[in-house]
C-alpha cells in the first residue's frame, strides 16, 4: 500500500494461550513480563522497524477483545460476501 501513495495500519495481534486453569501466579508473571519486553528500547526498536505496534491486553480484559474482534471479522466477512 505504501507504495500506491497509502499510510496503512493493519489490525494484527500476537498473544500467548496456556491451558484452561492455568495457574493465577503463571498468568501473573506473564502479565509482568510482556509489558515490560514490549517497553524494552531494542526490542521496541526493532518490533516497530517490522512495521508492528507493541501493546499489551491484560488475560481479564482478553476474552472481550477476542469476542468483539470475532464479530468485526464475521460482520466484515458477511458485507464483503465472502461468508453468508
Amino acid at each position: 500500500m505504501k507504495e500506491q501513495g497509502i499510510d496503512l495500519s493493519v489490525r494484527k495481534f500476537r498473544g500467548l494461550a496456556g491451558p484452561k486453569g492455568t495457574p493465577a501466579a503463571t498468568i501473573a508473571a506473564l502479565e509482568a513480563a510482556v509489558p515490560q519486553l514490549l517497553s524494552d528500547a531494542k526490542y521496541k526498536q526493532i518490533y516497530i522497524a517490522n512495521g508492528l505496534q507493541p501493546g499489551f491486553i491484560a488475560h481479564a480484559e482478553y476474552v472481550g477483545f477476542i469476542a468483539d474482534f470475532g464479530r468485526q471479522t464475521e460482520t466484515f466477512l458477511r458485507e464483503t460476501r465472502v461468508i453468508k
